[in-house]
């Protein structure tokens, strides 16, 4: 080759790009339009409106600033237990995630802030992401996997019961059976660990990934270039389990009976962090 400007596109053609890693040459608008621009995704963003929007204004709070930097993409992670080989979102996974899901800005060099930084819709995208990755378990698949590995779900992820319920619990128990009324079904198969878990109304998802999902005990075969592979589950059906994982600690670091309530206590708290004040 006899021009300089051939001879450096057929050396990053030939040599560079071909020892680079996959990753490296994913293009993001792929997850755009192959798997979240849907109506299915769309309602499911519309459902759980409140709370995404309620994360992105309270993990920015501290800050007292509109922009979702990289560090409060970190704390959210954190609170809501995302991170560690449990979920396989480790910080390399995070930082390519939040890179990822940025929106070009036209101008890199006079809107700095915003261009290292999520808007709310970025954000979604990123929990999208993270939701494709995890590919959390159905409740059947949880069930199932509890039932043949036979472990006891974690007393720790059980609800809290008072003392003085147990008592009325145990009252009416008494009184159903007192003078041996109550027929007793000897023929029921005996309820497995997992059935009395759900019967107390505890979290098996939480369960699962806090203690029973060690590196390859997994529910389902373990991708092996899971931004790459395609998914065995639609986008809407991940991000819904995603969202039901997220909900759990948000409840437990925030408060609230449920997920709008939780959602107006964490909006509540922004508002108490930073003042009101949001600085560009």
């Amino acid at each position: 080759m006899d021009d300089a400007s051939d001879a450096t596109g057929h050396f990053i053609t030939e040599v560079l790009l071909r020892n680079v890693p996959r990753t490296a040459l994913l293009d993001p608008d792929d997850f755009r339009f192959k798997r979240m621009y849907n109506e299915e995704m769309d309602m499911m963003v519309q459902f759980h409106w409140d709370l995404l929007l309620a994360m992105h204004k309270l993990y920015r709070a501290r800050d007292c600033t509109k922009y979702f930097w990289v560090e409060h993409w970190h704390s959210l992670l954190n609170s809501a237990k995302l991170f560690g080989a449990h979920t396989g979102l480790e910080r390399r996974e995070a930082k390519l995630i939040f890179a990822w899901s940025q929106l070009i800005v036209p101008d890199e060099l006079k809107r700095r802030k915003k261009a290292i930084s999520l808007t709310f819709f970025d954000l979604v995208e990123a929990l999208a992401r993270v939701a494709d990755l995890m590919s959390p378990p159905s409740h059947e698949e949880l069930i199932v996997w509890y039932n043949t590995n036979s472990p006891t779900p974690t007393a720790a992820h059980q609800p809290n019961t008072s003392p003085s319920s147990t008592t009325e619990q145990q009252h009416d128990t008494d009184t159903d059976n007192e003078g041996g009324t109550t027929p007793i079904d000897e023929g029921a198969a005996e309820p497995t660990a997992a059935d009395i878990f759900l019967s107390k109304g505890g979290n098996l998802m939480n369960c699962y990934y806090l203690d029973r999902a060690p590196v390859g005990a997994n529910t389902r075969p373990k991708r092996k270039e899971p931004f790459l592979d395609t998914p065995s589950q639609p986008l809407h059906v991940n991000f819904g389990r995603l969202m039901e994982y997220v909900l759990h600690h948000m409840i437990a670091a925030w408060g609230g009976k449920d997920e709008k309530d939780c959602a107006n206590k964490m909006m509540k708290m922004a508002t108490m962090i930073n003042g009101g004040v949001e600085l560009g």
